[in-house]
């Protein structure tokens, strides 16, 4: 039997853990014992009925001190279930995903046999270039099997933190095309022109910019602005858009399980991110047909070259207005096949690949 083992905080909301849920059922469609290792009880992604989760702790929310108190007890947890999932067949594949997973595994003693897949850019943690910083990552990271989401996470690693091992490599994030054309039929309960944002409300995100532009521009008059995801800036969201006398005009829906039937139905998706190792929104957006703008913040010019480099814009207002305008107006047809390097199966042949690789045919 063909075994995965996946390492993750929760399943929660969030990037990193949607694409662990997509690399889970992906592989368990096609035959893979997958196992999602989850320190916190906390699932809002659905996974195959056939992929196995374990909890390491009951615990939902997160926290310093849970961070704190639990880092050695969920090394031993680590040890314990690795040393049962992977004492019969053969393992094809282990990863863990985020900075506390990842620090968990380099204390464990399967660190030389899990990659650590590097979602997003260290720069957007305060302190990033400074001494203890990057000790910190050359700890974590030197000599471990990575895989970056993104060229700029790649480029970061080895020139900002000077890893140089031979075992990096950039791998785009999955897309399930074949759940994404079947959700994005589902019907939709919302009347009228929309733009869209989709993602957490929070300060990388930079949510506000969308509302700023959406009033710059004045697409208010025409159109709606919905977001998808939660956060800590909820609240912030709809004061500015009072201040703006918009909030008739602005949706917050929170937390959405089928971003894919809005998607097909918007007018435009909007990305006002600080910084993105990839962003998956994008390339799911394309897939669905769907027109995207983008402040540029590096994951993004990775997906939208050629005719679409157009729709890349600087972080201002009237800059990002400018762009939802230009797009609304015109945008080009074929968006598909942007995302063509994202088929779920391709990628998690990469994954495999890489993994048969560093370890000489797994374990």
């Amino acid at each position: 039997m063909r075994k995965a083992v996946f390492v993750i905080n929760s399943l929660q909301n969030g990037g990193a853990e949607r694409v662990v849920a997509t690399q889970a059922s992906c592989l368990s469609r096609a035959g893979v014992d997958v196992t999602v290792i989850c320190f916190r009880k906390w699932v809002q992604y659905q996974l195959e009925p056939s992929v196995h989760t374990i909890f390491l702790t009951e615990e939902k929310k997160s926290s310093l001190l849970f961070y704190i108190r639990n880092l050695i007890p969920l090394v031993r947890r680590l040890n314990r279930e690795l040393d049962r999932l992977t004492g019969e067949g053969e393992t094809v594949l282990m990863t863990s995903n985020l900075l506390f997973p990842d620090a968990v595994v380099r204390l464990s003693r399967y660190r030389g046999r899990v990659i650590s897949v590097l979602h997003a850019h260290q720069d957007i943690l305060p302190g990033f270039r400074s001494l203890p910083y990057r000790l910190l990552i050359r700890w974590l990271y030197g000599g471990r099997q990575l895989i970056c989401v993104g060229d700029g996470i790649e480029e970061e690693i080895r020139h900002v933190y000077g890893l140089r091992q031979k075992t990096v490599r950039t791998i785009w994030n999955p897309i399930d095309l074949n759940t994404l054309r079947e959700k994005m039929e589902e019907p939709l309960d919302f009347s009228g022109p929309f733009l869209l944002f989709c993602g957490r409300l929070t300060r990388v995100k930079r949510p506000e910019r969308a509302i700023a532009a959406f009033f710059t521009g004045g697409l208010y008059r025409k159109y709606s602005l919905v977001f998808l995801g939660e956060g800590e800036l909820a609240g912030e969201l709809k004061a500015l858009a009072e201040k703006y006398g918009i909030a008739s005009r602005v949706h917050l829906m929170g937390w959405e399980p089928n971003v894919y039937k809005w998607m097909k139905r918007a007018s435009l998706l909007v990305l006002s991110s600080e910084s993105e190792g990839f962003s998956m929104v994008l390339a799911e957006a394309l897939s669905c047909g769907c027109p995207v703008v983008s402040v540029r913040s590096r994951g993004p010019e990775q997906i939208m070259t050629g005719r679409l480099e157009r729709y890349l814009c600087g972080p201002s207002p009237k800059e990002l207005a400018a762009a939802m305008k230009e797009a609304l107006e015109s945008y080009p047809g074929g968006l598909e096949q942007y995302a063509k390097r994202c088929a779920a199966e391709a990628v998690m042949e990469r994954y495999l690949t890489a993994y048969r690789k560093w370890n000489k045919g797994g374990s």
